[in-house]
């Protein structure tokens, strides 16, 4: 009782209104925080997409400057599509 009192509560009806202001504000942050771990999430698979991108899109260069060469498709099928996808 005498810490309750110390954070100035005297009263059971205070107690329960500063426990839900507590408790909105906590749910709250934790909204934000799970706002911001999904956003995070997309940004990983972002870079992820960029970085096969950066690694396929010399080949697709050369696969539209051989002419669209179904041999050089055929030898390089996995980076071309990987290319395309993005």
């Amino acid at each position: 009782m005498r810490r309750l009192k110390n954070n100035g509560i005297d009263r059971y009806d205070e107690l329960v209104k500063k426990s839900a202001a507590v408790s909105a504000e906590f749910n709250e942050r934790l909204n934000k925080i799970k706002a911001i771990d999904t956003r995070l999430g997309e940004i990983t698979e972002l870079q992820k997409y960029i970085g096969q991108y950066g690694k396929t899109r010399e080949t697709y260069v050369l696969y539209k400057k051989s002419g669209l060469d179904e041999n050089f498709y055929e030898s390089n099928r996995a980076d071309i599509t990987l290319s395309i996808i993005f």
